[in-house]
């Protein structure tokens, strides 16, 4: 509780100028912006993914599309060309969309899986550890402002204020190590995104090869 009173007392101090904060170094700051845009941009990502992985137990447009086909086709007499023609435009927008739906399993496994995975675990921590940076740096800052302040002349006060300003410090530059060990991993997540993006765009190719071969095989008819 004392703690966590004397951070909000060091939140003020900067405020009134009574403290001075200290800054990160310009690498680990551009490596966080860049580490929490990804994060973002990967979260946005794998939402609009809900677009492709259609409900298997629902029509997809295609499958909708066909049914309108099937009905226009059920309504011409038999003797004209439009009747057998949307029955066939129906048959080949009906295997389109059983084909959008054989991939959600592939897309679910292969990309959105591992960017979920990526959100829920390397996020999480590098949450947690910018928070613990967050809360020595408040510490260290505090520990200095307190010493600077401090008027006693009994020499085993400065030395008590001494030490826990040390203590402090040295926690701080552990926890800067560690969220810089973290943060300097946004290279091979960014590189494994990568290969997620191939993955999604050669299940897209296939899906896309199989309707193209269905319409070929309609205008066939």
């Amino acid at each position: 509780m004392a703690r966590f009173v004397g951070r909000i007392g060091t939140k003020i101090n900067y405020a009134t100028g009574k403290a001075e904060k200290t800054e990160l170094d310009e690498q680990t700051v551009l490596q966080t912006i860049r580490y929490e845009h990804f994060r973002d941009d990967a979260d946005a990502l794998q939402g609009k993914l809900a677009d492709i992985l259609v409900n298997p137990n629902s029509l997809t447009c295609a499958e909708k599309l066909a049914e309108a086909m099937a009905q226009m086709s059920a309504h011409v007499d038999k003797s004209y060309g439009l009747n057998g023609d949307a029955a066939n435009l129906a048959e080949c927008l009906r295997a389109i969309g059983r084909a959008q739906k054989e991939i959600v399993p592939t897309i679910r496994e292969n990309v959105v899986t591992p960017m979920q995975k990526f959100l829920k675990t390397e996020v999480v921590e590098f949450k947690k550890a910018k928070g613990q940076l967050d809360t020595a740096i408040l510490d260290m800052d505090g520990c200095r402002s307190k010493r600077a302040r401090s008027q006693s002349p009994d020499p085993s006060v400065k030395a008590e204020l001494e030490r826990k300003e040390e203590e402090a410090r040295q926690t701080f530059e552990t926890k800067l190590e560690e969220f810089k060990a973290i943060a300097n991993q946004l290279g091979s997540h960014q590189n494994n995104q990568e290969q997620i993006l191939k993955t999604f765009a050669t299940t897209l190719l296939e899906y896309h090869k199989a309707a193209a071969e269905k319409i070929n095989e309609y205008l066939q008819t």
